[in-house]
C-alpha cells in the first residue's frame, strides 16, 4: 500500500506539474540499477542501532536509518507469531548487497534474520554519488 500510495502521489504531481516533474525525476535516474535498500529487522532498536554503526564503519553502507518501533506479523515453526521489532532501512552499493547480508547472518541475534535487498531505479544524483564514495567506490561514471 506505502508502494501504491507513492506511485499515486507522483504521478498526481506530475499531472499537476506538467511534464517538468516527469523530465526533473528522468535527469536525477541516471544510477539506476547500482545501488539498493536492505531492509533488515532486529529485536530491539539499540540492537539496530549497534549493527547499523558496524554496517556504515564497514563501508557496507552509506547510511541506515533505524525505525525503533514496527509490529511484524509471521508465520514461524507451525504459529502465526506478533513481535515488535525495528526495521533498519540501509542504503548501500548493489555490488556489496552479498557481504552486507553475510555480515548480518554473522552478528544478529536471529538465527534468520531478516535481510531484504531492493534494487534503487531512481535517485537525486548527487545523493547516489554520495553513497557510492561512502561505501568505498570510485566516483560513478
Amino acid at each position: 500500500p506505502t508502494f501504491l500510495a507513492f506511485v499515486g502521489f507522483w504521478y498526481l504531481l506530475c499531472l499537476i506539474v506538467g511534464r517538468r516533474a516527469t523530465y526533473s525525476f528522468a535527469t536525477v535516474s541516471s544510477h539506476h540499477g547500482n545501488y539498493s535498500v536492505v531492509y533488515i529487522t532486529t529485536p530491539s532498536s539499540d540492537e539496530a542501532e549497534s549493527l547499523a554503526s558496524a554496517l556504515v564503519a564497514k563501508e557496507l553502507a552509506a547510511c541506515v536509518n533505524v525505525l525503533p518501533s514496527v509490529t511484524s506479523v509471521y508465520g514461524w515453526e507451525g504459529q502465526v507469531r506478533k513481535d515488535p521489532e525495528s526495521l533498519m532501512i540501509v542504503k548501500t552499493r548493489l555490488a556489496l548487497v552479498p557481504e552486507l547480508a553475510d555480515y548480518v547472518a554473522s552478528n544478529h541475534p536471529y538465527s534468520v534474520p531478516e535481510v531484504l535487498a531492493v534494487p534503487v531505479i531512481g535517485g537525486l544524483s548527487k545523493y547516489l554519488d554520495w553513497v557510492h564514495r561512502a561505501t568505498g567506490g570510485l566516483r560513478p561514471t
